[in-house]
């Protein structure tokens, strides 16, 4: 039941708190009761098996809701799910899942025909299509006994990897902490990235889940003084930055050994959708020397560039920040 709540909050792009405020007032509306915020607040608790939330959380997620079109307030103080919202937007990701469908099933046959060409003895590959957050699931498992990994993204995953607030799904949060916990803290991953670093991604993110443009901008800072951090302290966490994205998410895990290739993939908004799993040692040992190749034509965070690469992502972060600030309080005044 856990696991279907999180992936339907995934499709919606929602919390999973958010989510069970959801679930809360579906139950109280199937008993043809009034849905008052102390019912489902109540509700909400007894679904969590823990204290209720604050009244000024409760009514900032309700908010949060209703302006998605989930929610609906039908009375004095009386609300309802709004079915028709929640399909509307499942049916928009759905459309939006094809399209990215579409664009991977040419980047696979690129890749499939690229494959022939490279080693004409494999026939065809194997592929497997899975949700984003079974993905992520895989990708933790081949961590563990990985000892290198090439992976590309919009920001650093590992950067986050304890993040209470961008690690939500079991998936991603089991990805992020087998990643650290290998590379960081037990040293015995080697971890290579390029990373576009996009600040807005980060920032969004961050807001989205606090809902506060102040949370989101201290936890961003936080994340980028980490950065620094580990590139002192951490000689097998290899980042490299390239100003512009890397055409398609990848993700190898122990090339030699294991043979597999990740294609994660996200829709116009960069939420993530799925991915492709690709089983071919040659193929994987192949884009494992293209990714090496293209770490020289990439800036190296440790190197002097780098560091003035983290000076420009800073100045953008308190631009976003004051951008935001300033947008919310002309909202107030509206």
């Amino acid at each position: 039941m856990e696991e279907d709540l999180n992936e339907l909050c995934s499709w919606l792009g929602i919390t999973s708190q958010q989510g069970r405020i959801i679930e809360a007032l579906t139950m109280i509306n199937s008993k043809g009761v009034k849905a008052s915020p102390v019912a489902i607040i109540r509700k909400e608790a007894e679904l969590r098996l823990g204290p209720p939330i604050q009244k000024s959380n409760f009514f900032s997620q309700l908010k949060h809701l209703q302006a998605k079109g989930f929610v609906r307030k039908t009375g004095n103080a009386a609300y309802v799910v709004n079915i028709e919202g929640i399909r509307e937007s499942l049916e928009s990701r759905r459309t939006a899942a094809n399209n990215v469908m579409g664009r991977i099933g040419n980047e696979l046959e690129y890749i499939q025909r690229k494959g022939l060409i490279l080693f004409p003895e494999k026939k065809e590959l194997e592929a497997t299509f899975f949700e984003y957050d079974a993905m992520q699931k895989k990708i933790a498992t081949a961590l563990a006994t990985s000892s290198k990994c090439y992976l590309t993204g919009f920001f650093p995953k590992i950067l986050y990897a304890y993040s209470p607030s961008l690690m939500k799904q079991p998936g991603g949060r089991a990805y992020a902490m087998n990643l650290w916990d290998r590379c960081i803290r037990e040293k015995e991953l080697e971890v290579h990235y390029i990373s576009h670093f996009d600040m807005d991604y980060l920032f969004e993110k961050l807001n989205s889940s606090y809902e506060s443009p102040k949370h989101a901008y201290e936890e961003a800072k936080s994340i980028l003084q980490n950065l620094k951090m580990l590139l002192d302290e951490v000689p097998n966490l290899k980042i490299f930055y390239v100003d512009t994205p890397y055409g398609v998410d990848l993700f190898i895990p122990d090339a030699e050994n294991l043979g597999q290739l990740f294609l994660p993939m996200r829709d116009m908004k960069h939420k993530g959708l799925g991915g492709v799993l690709l089983h071919s040692p040659k193929l994987a040992l192949k884009f494992s020397e293209l990714f090496e190749e293209q770490t020289k034509n990439s800036i190296d965070m440790r190197s002097e560039k780098g560091k003035q690469a983290i000076e420009f992502f800073e100045r953008r972060l308190t631009v976003l920040y004051e951008k935001r600030q300033k947008k919310s309080k002309e909202e107030e005044t509206v």
